[in-house]
């Protein structure tokens, strides 16, 4: 990532977690960052492209630690213990990244709303490989249960540590932590009650073709970062992918505007062959949708 572009991440996200999201201005980031306002146009298209930004950076990195955490570690104890220790290390030494999901709640829309959805999927697949890789597959039947307790006893600590600013010790909490949840399942592993949740209930893997659909547009995407063209230009594309995207979940999705947008975006060369794999996927399913 280009210097400058980083350099405003960080400042906004500990502007964010002082002043609030909404409360901070462009200029206010700008200023702090000592880089000018076409710099900042020149990485983001607005505050709100800066935000998703901030998510999909800490996200990266986070995964790139804990890959790199766990290492030439062989059992799953153990890599599991050291890639919770790192996640609350990352968390004490980058708090003012969930500090700005305590301070207020932010909506700014369906861009958002798709990658926070991306990164409940991508947590529940951590929780679920390392978990298995541990107890086996007599955890499969209550994966769902357990990742949701998991996920809900590391974030709370998360939020208690960062509202009440406490001190702690990341490789003693990770430990503690992991003591607990293996009471827990072995627990409801003994119990041999039903599970509550399945594999079945979750939105994302109610289908196949809705997987490979995600992993389309996501490839779609990636492309269309990799054109060499204006800001604006590019801002339109992804406004096609979420026509595209909105049209396609509904009962009877019209094709007409499915063409109209898949056309749009095939007229660039670089992205033909994924806008044709879309085009199969969404028009060419007997049955389906509407031409009106």
């Amino acid at each position: 990532m280009h210097e400058k572009k980083e350099k405003i991440i960080g400042i906004s996200m500990k502007l964010f977690a002082e002043k609030g999201y909404h409360a901070t201005s462009i200029q206010e980031i700008v200023q702090k960052a000592n880089v000018s306002k076409g710099a900042f146009y020149l990485y983001f298209q607005s505050k709100d492209d800066l935000l998703i930004a901030i998510f999909e950076y800490y996200t990266k990195t986070v995964f790139d630690k804990l890959a790199k955490v766990s290492e030439g570690i062989t059992d799953p104890y153990e890599q599991l213990e050291k890639q919770v220790t790192e996640l609350f290390t990352l968390f004490r030494d980058h708090k003012e990244y969930l500090l700005v999901h305590f301070r207020e709640n932010i909506n700014i829309g369906e861009k958002l709303d798709n990658l926070i959805f991306q990164l409940n999927k991508q947590g529940f697949e951590w929780i679920q490989t390392r978990l298995t890789a541990i107890y086996g597959e007599k955890l499969n039947d209550h994966i769902v249960d357990v990742a949701i307790h998991f996920d809900g006893i590391m974030n709370s600590y998360f939020k208690w540590i960062a509202l009440h600013r406490m001190t702690f010790d990341p490789e003693t909490v990770a430990k503690t932590l992991i003591k607990r949840m293996d009471i827990l399942i072995q627990t409801i592993l003994t119990e041999g009650n039903p599970p509550l949740f399945t594999i079945k209930d979750m939105k994302y893997y109610t289908k196949d073709s809705k997987t490979k659909m995600e992993k389309l547009f996501e490839h779609l995407s990636i492309k269309i970062d990799e054109l060499k063209v204006n800001q604006s230009e590019k801002a339109q594309l992804f406004d096609a992918i979420a026509v595209i995207k909105e049209e396609a979940v509904k009962e009877a999705p019209k094709k007409i505007i499915l063409k109209s947008m898949l056309d749009h975006l095939c007229e660039y060369e670089e992205l033909s062959q994924p806008c044709e794999h879309l085009s199969e996927e969404l028009l060419e399913k007997d049955g389906e949708g509407t031409n009106e």
